[in-house]
């Protein structure tokens, strides 16, 4: 059991020492707030790996379909899988 008074000190004078130390206040920001570039690059890392997913599906599809129509035997499309 602590009591509240001291929990409601200890938290006012670390809030006092961070918004009175600009160097802290900065750092605090900066950890709180997400890197913009990072964040582009992952976003356009996984826009690219959704269009090679989307091609990748394509190409099963056009498989899938030559072997369903005949045009492709089970040998040949294992071919193409390699």
């Amino acid at each position: 059991y602590v009591p509240a008074d001291e929990i409601e000190n200890s938290v006012l004078i670390q809030l006092i020492q961070t918004f009175g130390d600009q160097e802290r206040l900065q750092k605090a920001v900066e950890k709180a707030t997400p890197d913009k570039g990072k964040r582009e690059k992952i976003e356009e890392g996984l826009d690219i790996l959704k269009k090679d997913i989307e091609k990748v599906n394509r190409q099963i599809n056009k498989i899938v379909e030559k072997i369903s129509e005949g045009k492709l035997s089970d040998e040949e499309a294992e071919e193409k899988e390699s």
